[in-house]
């Protein structure tokens, strides 16, 4: 039946420590509600897919000699079945490939699950660089614009966004334009 003086082979079925005794099949429920702690948390790490975030109104506040105050609309569409609490953004604003304007913004804002809503940001630009864009302005009244930035979200462990976008800003905005 066995040998004589033989021990039971060690680390099966029992943890043999001090004093205390523990079977590994007791373990077994703590190591599952452990795993779905953890699947509860991980819930939070989502992917998000970034929001699209185009310029819907640009608009001149004040100008001086030196620099114009704008404010400008940005329109955040969340492509995302879930709401994203957005906290705060930033972004570059580029007309024909230069920057003409950065700014930050601390608004609060939900945007809904595949839906949208628009967060306004004031910015200061320099008179010079603004002078040169519409100088050198497309004779089609067109201009091609690249707005980059971060969204900064509330609640997600991914504490922040990329966002990319370029298009065609008209000059004119009671002109009819061709469809882009």
């Amino acid at each position: 039946m066995g040998v004589t003086g033989a021990r039971p082979a060690a680390g099966v079925g029992t943890v043999k420590g001090p004093r205390k005794e523990i079977r590994v099949r007791s373990l077994i429920p703590a190591l599952v509600l452990a795993t779905a702690g953890l699947g509860c948390a991980s819930m939070n790490r989502q992917d998000v897919i970034p929001p699209d975030v185009h310029v819907s109104n640009l608009a001149l506040l004040e100008a001086t000699v030196f620099e114009q105050r704008m404010r400008l609309d940005l329109r955040v569409s969340n492509p995302n079945d879930f709401d994203l609490p957005i906290d705060g953004l930033r972004f570059e604003l580029r007309l024909q490939d230069q920057v003409v304007a950065r700014g930050v913004s601390d608004e609060s804002v939900k945007i809904p699950r595949l839906g949208d809503g628009v967060v306004p940001v004031t910015t200061t630009t320099s008179s010079v660089a603004l002078i040169k864009q519409f100088v050198n302005a497309p004779k089609d009244g067109r201009m091609p614009y690249e707005l980059k930035g971060t969204v900064y979200l509330k609640g997600f462990s991914k504490r922040k966004v990329e966002f990319e976008e370029s298009g065609v800003m008209p000059l004119d905005p009671t002109a009819s334009q061709p469809p882009i």
